[in-house]
């Protein structure tokens, strides 16, 4: 509920093998919209050795087991058979943004590496967006080198933030505490 699963992976039986023709699934037992899919429609394409899809569930879906059942369209020669059920759990526990580290430096005068924050587990259905403050001046998030939106577009899952030292009287040694706050539709998933 508010981000995608991880990624499911569908291949044939015989491993490896590269699927004979092109189709697309979709969802037969569920109400349309109950659980959307990140790239719709569920292609399968001819000569690829596997089809992967993230899955999430709608905000009127409550927690629980589900189990979907897949039609299949394209396979006029019905070279496969029905795709086995899908068991997924629909879960209300929030997802985690993290970093690699959680202390950073700042060289006086000059600006950090990016900043790291993974979300590849936590790609958004909505796009969502962090801000961040800070416990003292001094420091300011580079705009145009950072990332500070998740997108559902978003290849690699991840954002970057890239900090400059702007003031003089934050000195060497000094200590920022950074505060992050995410917005955005789905920023009750996080």
């Amino acid at each position: 509920m508010g981000y995608y699963s991880n990624v499911l992976e569908l291949r044939q039986s015989l491993h490896p093998a590269n699927f004979r023709t092109s189709m697309e699934l979709t969802i037969s037992n569920m109400a349309a919209g109950d659980f959307v899919t990140l790239h719709t429609p569920m292609k399968i394409e001819l000569g690829r050795g596997v089809a992967h899809f993230r899955m999430a569930a709608a905000s009127t879906v409550a927690a629980g087991l589900y189990t979907l059942q897949f039609s299949k369209t394209g396979d006029t020669g019905n070279l496969y058979s029905a795709v086995p059920p899908l068991t997924l759990v629909v879960s209300t526990k929030k997802c985690s943004l993290t970093t690699f580290a959680t202390a950073y430096n700042v060289p006086v005068g000059g600006n950090t590496l990016p900043i790291v924050i993974q979300g590849v587990n936590c790609i958004p259905v909505e796009n969502i967006t962090l801000s961040v403050t800070f416990d003292v001046a001094g420091l300011q998030v580079l705009a145009d080198l950072s990332s500070l939106t998740l997108k559902n577009s978003t290849l690699d899952g991840k954002m970057y933030i890239v900090l400059r030292h702007i003031d003089a009287s934050l000195t060497l040694g000094s200590i920022v505490t950074a505060s992050f706050s995410i917005g955005g539709t789905n920023a009750a998933s996080y």
